[in-house]
């Protein structure tokens, strides 16, 4: 199961979070920047983290550490304007820029969590 970092804090219905999280990306501060949305921007968007596994009781843990994002004021920071959701996708993570199927990002959003800073 995908365990992914989206773009937007909100988890009233699961597609309130909008797409991956790829960064802020404002041409006035970076034009130069690599972080703008879409598949065929680049492979892995700045959110994708490993796939999580889980037993036949959906019971399962993951530890991970990323250096793609972060949690200061920079272009790559989860406390913007908006926040940041981690989501639990239902399918398997392909990591394909153009996906085949619909199913090939993790298909339907499965668990949701507003990220929020204390």
């Amino acid at each position: 199961m995908p365990y992914i970092l989206h773009e937007v804090g909100n988890c009233r219905i699961f597609s309130a979070a909008r797409g991956r999280y790829d960064g802020n990306y404002y041409p006035q501060v970076n034009p130069e920047a690599h972080v703008r949305p879409g598949l065929g921007n680049h492979l892995h968007h700045l959110g994708d983290l490993p796939n999580l596994s889980v037993d036949e009781n959906s019971n399962g843990s993951l530890y991970t550490i990323t250096s793609r994002i972060t949690l200061s004021d920079r272009l790559t920071t989860l406390f913007d304007k908006d926040s940041s959701a981690f989501i639990i996708h239902e399918l398997q993570n392909r990591y394909v820029p153009d996906p085949p199927t619909k199913y090939a990002l993790g298909g339907p959003r499965v668990a949701c969590v507003v990220i929020v800073e204390e």
